[in-house]
């Protein structure tokens, strides 16, 4: 893990004085914070007469040096268009030329300021829309269009591939491409960062692995007022640990950063307004070191003066006092510098169960989706929806998940036993997929299969209805679906169990597989054995209703099939505690747990563990919160870290 520390984006713009940049740094090094990130506005630099004035930027990394504090800087050009966070991609090539131009002196400025760790790439990189209208971008559309290649799957129908939403992906990862060559033409050393954000909505824009080749880390803004909208407040815990999955297997062989995480209030900048609380501020921290980010920094230490954000999102006060989100910071800070060999040798445990998702999937249900729909299955987001039912329905047992896209599994192995793939409502099956999940389960995997999943392949084709491809896989192929109600019941027989579920039931016809749930004499559930592994296939929406309402009976059912393969974990609870999260790590002999209570009343759990271990907390939000033994009492939006061994 070697976990290297938390930091806080200064931000810094004309008006500010000498004094005031020189206390910023000194405020961070106080409360035992390490990194900054500096956002460095061409517009500030860039002269009327093409003169070049950093003076101010000078000045706050020679701050930053006099501090030993060490610090990402921003690339950010300037901008025709003035869009606020910032551009996403060149309005010409003029404009491309001119930040050529902004990076190469920026650059050659900076390389070897002994402050100076990385550079990140540009903020926030995804885009809400794909600018058509402009001919810089539409000539690299044509392009594009040019180069994709037939694919060798062919099954004879028509073929209507998400093509603008495969570009907008491509796009995304030319551009970001085209700036870290641009930055290698001048600096060969120096590591190279991006923070992809809204992953909950703009997922399917990111290509991690192809990010993989050309960053030294991948990261990711994680602002609850901006990108929480899913989640109810008592949530956000869970959303931040998931959020750090997603870029952690993102990051692939690379670490995996916190780049933006917000710190302070909002009022108006921001889908809803928000001042995190000392405890969100403990939960969201250690959630996010527990899933194993080698760093946090927050936006922002202090406020910007003018503009949109102005006075808004500081870990400051106006007069630069600290807060007790600062100090709560600070705590932290001071607790993993006292632990430090502890936390330099930890690593996240690996789960054993991947909830497994593809771009396909996304954009083809966008697509189908109908605004303001009163069906869940119908609404925007409900592929992602149906991921987070699972992944929470495992959390509250103490069972974490890794989400994981399907293009970035490591499918090369010869054995799977002990693994679980699920597949949740992934309504599209690529082709080039169907070969690897055979192998999957034919190697040892278990394979866990609900809703909607195999619908389509890539090209929206219904390959339920031409010959379902993985029909000897599943043993079993699907009749049809029946619109039965917004929510109904299921009941399986093996195990003994019934399930609220939503809107389609899905009629299976058996070829070798055994029948598990029956509804009017029909078969509406499978379980298969497939070479060394196995698949259980139940085609109706059990995650979707779970995640709008009461998820018991699916963690309970949940659990029941995940259970031989998590008892040889180190952690687990008892029976499903809703609001809580735990995160759990290896540190030589020990193991370091952080339990987090999301609810606002006191909670007592009790834990599973399969070794004669003793708890020793090293950090609480609470004083009364205290460990006996197995139980563990956690007091109102607590955050208790404790060290096992």
């Amino acid at each position: 893990m070697n976990f290297k520390g938390i930091g806080a984006q200064i931000f810094i713009e004309p008006g500010q004085t000498e004094a005031e940049i020189d206390n910023w740094f000194l405020i961070l090094r106080e409360n035992k914070l390490k990194f900054c990130r500096i956002r460095m506005f061409e517009k500030h630099i860039k002269q009327n007469n093409d003169t070049w004035d950093y003076s101010l930027y000078d000045f706050a990394l020679n701050s930053a040096q006099k501090h030993n504090i060490s610090v990402f800087i921003t690339l950010f050009p300037d901008d025709p268009l003035s869009t606020f966070g910032g551009f996403k991609f060149p309005v010409s090539k003029d404009h491309q030329n001119n930040i050529s131009t902004y990076i190469k002196n920026t650059v050659l400025r900076y390389k070897n300021h002994p402050a100076l760790y990385g550079w990140v790439l540009m903020n926030e990189p995804g885009a809400l829309r794909i600018p058509l209208d402009q001919s810089f971008t539409h000539k690299k559309y044509q392009k594009w269009l040019n180069s994709q290649s037939t694919s060798n799957y062919d099954n004879g129908y028509a073929k209507e591939p998400p093509l603008l939403e495969m570009f907008l992906r491509d796009y995304n990862t030319w551009y970001l491409n085209w700036i870290s060559s641009e930055i290698r033409k001048h600096d060969t050393k120096t590591k190279l960062h991006a923070n992809p954000y809204a992953l909950f909505e703009l997922l399917p824009q990111y290509n991690f692995s192809a990010y993989e080749d050309f960053l030294s880390s991948l990261g990711a803004s994680i602002h609850p007022s901006w990108h929480f909208s899913k989640f109810s407040r008592n949530q956000y815990a869970f959303a931040v640990a998931v959020n750090n999955n997603l870029i952690k297997e993102g990051a692939g062989n690379n670490p995996y950063w916190v780049t933006e995480l917000q710190g302070g209030n909002n009022i108006f900048s921001s889908n809803e307004p928000l001042c995190p609380t000392k405890e969100d501020i403990a939960q969201w921290l250690w959630t996010s070191i527990g899933s194993g980010s080698e760093g946090i920094i927050y936006w922002s230490l202090n406020p910007r003066g003018t503009g949109n954000e102005a006075g808004e999102w500081s870990l400051l006060t106006f007069q630069n006092k600290s807060t007790e989100r600062l100090a709560m910071t600070s705590n932290v800070s001071k607790t993993i510098d006292e632990y430090k060999k502890l936390f330099e040798n930890a690593t996240s445990i690996k789960s054993p169960i991947t909830i497994m998702y593809n771009q396909e999937s996304i954009w083809l249900h966008d697509s189908l989706s109908v605004e303001n729909d009163k069906y869940l299955l119908r609404q925007k987001g409900a592929i992602v929806n149906s991921m987070l039912s699972f992944g929470l329905a495992l959390s509250e047992r103490g069972v974490n998940a890794s989400y994981i896209a399907m293009d970035n599994f490591d499918w090369n192995k010869e054995n799977y036993s002990g693994q679980i793939i699920i597949l949740s409502n992934t309504i599209s099956f690529p082709s080039r997929h169907w070969n690897n999940i055979k192998l999957f389960v034919k190697n040892g995997g278990k394979l866990i299969v609900e809703g909607l999943s195999g619908y389509y392949d890539e090209n929206k084709h219904c390959i339920m209805k031409t010959g379902f491809p993985l029909k000897d896989l599943f043993g079993a192929e699907l009749s049809e679906f029946k619109f039965v109600s917004d929510n109904f019941n299921i009941k399986l027989t093996n195990p003994d169990i019934e399930l609220n579920t939503h809107m389609q039931m899905g009629v299976l016809n058996i070829i070798n597989a055994k029948a598990v749930a029956t509804k009017n004499k029909e078969i509406i559930a499978t379980r298969n054995n497939y070479g060394k592994g196995e698949v259980l296939w139940i085609p109706s929406l059990i995650g979707l209703w779970a995640w709008k309402k009461d998820n018991s009976a699916l963690s309970k059912w949940l659990y029941s099939e995940v259970d031989k393969i998590v008892d040889g974990t180190h952690f687990k609870f008892k029976n499903q505690y809703h609001g809580i999260l735990m995160q759990a790590m290896d540190s030589n002999k020990s193991i370091i747990t952080v339990i987090v209570n999301m609810n606002n009343y006191p909670k007592v759990i009790e834990l599973e563990f399969n070794h004669q271990l003793k708890g020793m907390v090293i950090f609480k939000t609470n004083n009364k919160s205290a460990i006996n033994q197995s139980l563990i009492h956690l007091e109102a939006n607590e955050t208790i870290v404790a060290v096992w061994s």
